[in-house]
């Protein structure tokens, strides 16, 4: 993701360009454009599922061949503020895509084949990025200013 050119770019190992998403630095809120896009999960299948962050606060799915097949927002925060997402992490096992809103220290939950919002869960400290760990599980790296970081399961 370039949060710069509000664009997902594809390249194939030889450096050729594959797939834009989004507009050359046009930031939108539509079908074909992204504000400030953060960071991608790729399905087995080529599926694309895009943090759309900074701007749209939302999570945007393509196919394999950057058709846009959806979309759905995350939750604001508790004070009514837009929640920015930052990271996106695909469990095809589960159906679940999750999305982490940094600051609120939140990790919001979509079915990944309907995008439809499963739940959310509340973390003891920012969210600054999501993996997959041992078993399945679902991890989370926290961290807040004068704190330790942490690692916690989601």
């Amino acid at each position: 993701a370039d949060v710069g050119r509000h664009q997902v770019l594809k390249f194939s190992p030889s450096g050729k360009l594959l797939l834009a998403l989004g507009q050359e630095m046009k930031p939108g809120l539509s079908n074909n454009h992204l504000c400030k896009p953060t960071q991608v999960a790729v399905a087995l299948d080529g599926t694309i599922f895009v943090s759309d962050g900074y701007c749209n606060s939302r999570i945007v799915k393509f196919g394999a061949d950057g058709q846009y097949l959806g979309e759905a927002k995350v939750p604001h925060m508790a004070s009514g503020a837009t929640a920015v997402v930052h990271s996106v992490l695909l469990d095809e096992c589960t159906d679940t895509v999750l999305v982490a809103a940094r600051e609120a220290g939140k990790v919001h939950a979509f079915r990944a084949s309907n995008l439809v919002y499963k739940q959310t869960y509340d973390l003891p400290m920012r969210v600054w990025a999501l993996q997959m760990g041992p078993y399945g599980k679902a991890l989370a790296l926290t961290w807040e200013v004068h704190k330790d970081a942490m690692i916690v399961e989601v």
